[in-house]
């Protein structure tokens, strides 16, 4: 029990990640989220810098296709997607609605990124579509000088409307 209590209190005082200044922590967060989602719609080669960016244990909430816990998940989304990329030759893009995207401080964890974004697809030959939008938040996770996703909700998931 003593070694426990040890341990837990040295995991409590290890010296944390430097804070970051509001436009700092908003900059770098912007950063690694633009690359979790190029990674998720757009790169079928890197599942493994994919899986970095996710905590083992991430908990994401979906309210289209409920909860999923740790990368696998995600992880096979991309190889759907890769398949389906390779069969069909149509790509997906994400933008966040310009002034959404907010980035708060969690003191000695991390962040949370909240905002909502669009989807539009592109299938060869024809102009890109609007899908749809959704609202998001991340709870980011810093480990050392990197970030990890966990926790994750997408909510309020809105489909284009028909002309």
């Amino acid at each position: 029990m003593i070694s426990l209590l040890f341990v837990l209190g040295a995991q409590a005082s290890s010296p944390a990640a430097p804070e970051l200044s509001p436009d700092a922590l908003k900059a770098e967060i912007a950063a690694v989220d633009a690359e979790y989602f190029r990674l998720l719609w757009k790169d079928c080669e890197a599942p493994e810098k994919l899986r970095a960016l996710i905590s083992p244990d991430q908990e994401f909430y979906h309210d289209q296709h409920g909860l999923t816990i740790g990368p696998a998940a995600d992880l096979s989304f991309v190889a759907r997607r890769c398949d389906n990329l390779a069969r069909t030759g149509a790509s997906t893009r994400r933008v966040i609605v310009p002034g959404t995207f907010r980035v708060d401080p969690v003191p000695g964890f991390g962040a949370v990124a909240t905002g909502r974004h669009r989807f539009y697809r592109t299938d060869p030959g024809k102009p890109e579509r609007f899908l749809g939008s959704a609202t998001f938040s991340v709870v980011w996770k810093r480990t050392g000088a990197s970030w990890q996703s966990y926790r994750v909700l997408s909510l309020d998931h809105r489909k284009a409307s028909k002309p």
